[in-house]
Parts: structure tokens; sequence; C-alpha cells
């Protein structure tokens, strides 16, 4: 949320009274990453969830390395890149589908429930949760240069490519295209 508006209104007007919004913004968002489980959590609702940590989460890393940059803070973007790691290996299925809500034990850092809050049920594939991951891997690769969320973007973008519930693909211009059935 802040990224987006505030972020957005420092890129453009460079005026320095957006940066403090974004460097407490920056601060908070990192208070909730834990070395434990290698995420930040997501949520502080839920009666049975203890660490819940969203694919939304992916969206939140730009922010991170921006933040790590601009602040001179690398811890953030160290978590930027642990977080992205670690929903790699909890969030995802074989077939590169994510899970909405993985939740994890504070304590132990292990996954306690992989399910949805918002789809439609705990293992379909959530179309916008969808987009968030490829955006946030795409992201993590132009900020690290790690090969491994350059491929993840990749797996996900044939995921969603090839769902028998994509519009039939092309290529034109070298460019893969969506065309409707």
């Amino acid at each position: 949320m802040l990224y987006c508006s505030y972020g957005n209104a420092w890129r453009i007007t460079k005026d320095k009274s957006y940066l403090p919004v974004l460097e407490e913004g920056a601060q908070h968002l990192y208070n909730r990453f834990s070395t434990k489980t290698g995420v930040i959590r997501s949520w502080d609702f839920g009666d049975h969830w203890k660490f819940p940590v969203i694919i939304d989460n992916m969206m939140n890393l730009e922010y991170l390395y921006w933040a790590g940059t601009e602040f001179k803070k690398p811890v953030y973007r160290q978590a930027a890149n642990t977080h992205a790691l670690t929903t790699m290996k909890h969030h995802f299925r074989p077939d590169y589908s994510s899970y909405h809500v993985v939740d994890y034990d504070p304590v132990t850092g292990k996954v306690r429930s992989k399910e949805t809050h918002q789809g439609l049920t705990h293992e379909s594939a959530w179309a916008r949760g969808q987009a968030w991951g490829l955006y946030g891997y795409t992201m993590c690769y132009d900020n690290s240069r790690n090969p491994q969320f350059l491929q993840q973007a990749q797996h996900i973008a044939r995921f969603i490519m090839t769902h028998p519930g994509c519009p039939k693909t092309r290529y034109r211009y070298g460019i893969l295209m969506c065309t409707m059935r």
C-alpha cells in the first residue's frame, strides 16, 4: 500500500517529505520478518493461524529491496531474498500453482498448514495469487539477479499460460499472446 502510493509519489516528484513515511513503513514491514520461519508475517488475525503468510506478500518485496538500498539497510534486501526463497519452497505445488496461505509455527519455523482464505478450495489455484507470485518473482530477479527467481517466474508464467482455463495461446513477434477461444 505504501510503495504504490508514496513510492510512486517519491519517484515522480522527488519530494523528500515522502521519505519518512516510506522509511517507517519499510521498518514496520521488516519487523514482521522472522528469521525462524524465514518469511514475513501477513496477518495478525485468525483463530487457527499462528504465523500466516499469504502469497500476496510477494508484492511487498520490491519495496523492501528499494528501501534496503535507499535507506542503506542491507537486512531489508536479505529479508526479501529469504522470504522469496522460503515462499518458493513452501507456497508452490509441483505444477507451480500456489497456495494462498501457508501457516508456520513461529517457534519451530515448520509449516503447520497450507490453505486458502479467499480461494475456492485449499488445493485450488487462485488466479490473483498466481499473478502476485509471477510479479513478485520477476521483481525479485530484477533486484537480486538470482536466477532462481527468474526460473520461478517462468514456471509460474508457464502454469498460467498452459492452464486449461486460460485462453488459447500463440506466439506473435516472438511474444506469447493470449487469444480468446
